[in-house]
């Protein structure tokens, strides 16, 4: 037994380094826009650093000597600005990470301090924040602030992208704010560009305009993404969550290749968030899959009252859309019809979209529920979907059904029915507690037994919440090991 004791110890002496490597090598570094340290070993440590004695942004940005389980803490206060005129291009924002991770599970870290308000703020009409042509990185707590006082500035403060024709892997955008005055001098402006990414996730954000509701608002994106797709070596899904889409002139999402099979995009999914006054002076929906897009799924988002001229949702290929509550519509004329909730209008052809589980709370009359337009273009599944307020309106091509009856007699939504569904609270703008009471005709009247709407539970979050991520102050990292 004493043998044994022995054998087992050196063992654990030959081997128990490794396992605790990556513990080892992580680093925690400090950074403030007042700092003035140029050498990342003068601003790292466990114990927060203040002021001059941490590294500047640029130090720490630049380093190519960083790895994954590294932590880059921004402080705020009066460091807590941050802003340059570096950038000088779309694809090349004035800070960007120059150092990688090493995986989805071991990320490098880039993240605002005990929720310290760290806000990175245009310096010129280029990005000023981003990530560039390096994989697994977390930027976590930022506001990224656009200003329109540089003239043209389409090309909005945050930018993802690829210098080559690969896209970029393991990217975590989290407990961010994306806002700031986006003016309107004729262009379109986006508040962040998803670009060249493959399985990234983006939770727990908030993406506003600041202008008011208003005038000529112009037509600002929330959320732009192209040639992005979930990862299958890693398997990564793509993931916009939890986050709130609030007085966005134009999309709050929009996704989708720009015509070009190169940037194509796949796998989308978009859960979880909330959408209001989304579309205010322009004809744009809330999420707008479109092109030669495939594969997205929208489940248990809410709409509200969210401009939607085409659509709240617009599929191309394998597109689901279910599990929502839609509250309402924004009455813009687009054709010569009133707004609708889901719709297809690009598409000609286009297959295995279903579309189920849905609330529709309308709240003005003759609107278009459903609106798919094009040559061949139906639903591949339809059915399990709540309606109340005023009667539904449907519309396949150039029939016209103007009540459920009338479209269940096609042949659709033959499961689907009309009533009250009971909200905890309806109010009819983002005020409402859209939860549905324990008595609602909604539960557990969908396909395959769920419950309709975006709220299956009761206790899912939806939209962004400032407290669902709480910063914690950094543990030490282990300086060695002793075995005795």
């Amino acid at each position: 037994m004493q043998r044994l004791h022995k054998i087992v110890l050196l063992v654990s002496i030959i081997f128990f380094p490794f396992f605790i490597t990556d513990r080892v090598l992580a680093e925690i570094y400090w950074v403030s826009n007042n700092g003035t340290q140029t050498n990342i070993n003068n601003c790292k440590g466990s114990i927060p650093l203040l002021g001059v004695s941490c590294c500047t942004p640029a130090t720490l940005f630049n380093s190519t000597s960083l790895t994954g389980g590294d932590i880059v803490y921004f402080r705020g206060g009066d460091g807590g600005l941050y802003t340059s005129s570096a950038g000088n291009e779309y694809g090349k924002p004035a800070y960007y990470p120059h150092s990688s991770g090493t995986s989805w599970d071991n990320p490098l870290v880039f993240k605002a301090y005990n929720n310290e308000k760290v806000v990175f703020r245009m310096g010129n009409r280029y990005p000023i924040l981003g990530i560039r042509d390096t994989d697994y990185v977390t930027l976590d707590g930022f506001t990224v602030w656009m200003d329109s006082s540089f003239g043209n500035v389409s090309f909005g403060p945050f930018v993802t992208y690829s210098s080559s024709n690969k896209r970029l892997k393991g990217i975590r955008i989290l407990n961010m704010i994306f806002e700031g005055d986006t003016g309107y001098n004729g262009d379109l402006k986006v508040l962040a560009h998803l670009t060249d990414l493959e399985g990234f996730l983006v939770s727990n954000c908030l993406f506003r305009n600041n202008v008011g509701t208003g005038g000529d608002l112009g037509n600002v994106v929330g959320l732009d993404t192209y040639n992005t797709r979930d990862s299958t070596s890693p398997a990564i899904e793509a993931v916009i969550e939890k986050s709130t889409f609030y007085n966005i002139t134009g999309a709050a999402i929009n996704f989708k290749s720009g015509g070009k099979s190169e940037n194509q995009c796949f796998n989308l999914i978009i859960r979880q968030n909330l959408f209001y006054d989304v579309g205010i002076n322009t004809p744009n929906p809330a999420v707008s899959i479109g092109y030669d897009s495939t594969g997205a799924q929208i489940y248990q988002n809410l709409f509200i009252d969210s401009g939607v001229s085409r659509s709240d949702a617009i599929g191309t290929d394998n597109t689901k859309i279910y599990n929502n509550t839609f509250i309402g519509h924004m009455d813009v004329n687009f054709g010569g019809t009133a707004n609708t909730n889901i719709s297809n209008y690009y598409n000609n052809g286009f297959v295995n979209n279903e579309w189920y589980n849905n609330i529709f709370r309308l709240k003005t009359a003759n609107n278009y529920v459903i609106d798919v337009m094009g040559l061949g273009n139906t639903p591949s599944y339809c059915n399990h979907n709540g309606y109340y307020g005023y009667p539904p309106r449907f519309r396949l091509g150039s029939d016209t059904y103007n009540n459920l009856s009338a479209w269940q007699a096609a042949g659709w939504d033959t499961n689907s029915f009309t009533a009250d569904p009971l909200f905890v609270n309806y109010t009819g703008d983002e005020t409402g507690d859209y939860r549905l009471q324990s008595d609602s005709p909604y539960r557990n009247a969908g396909r395959n037994g769920i419950t309709l709407g975006a709220y299956i539970m009761g206790n899912e979050q939806i939209g962004y919440s400032r407290e669902e991520h709480p910063d914690t102050t950094p543990p030490a990292p282990p300086t060695g090991v002793t075995i005795s």
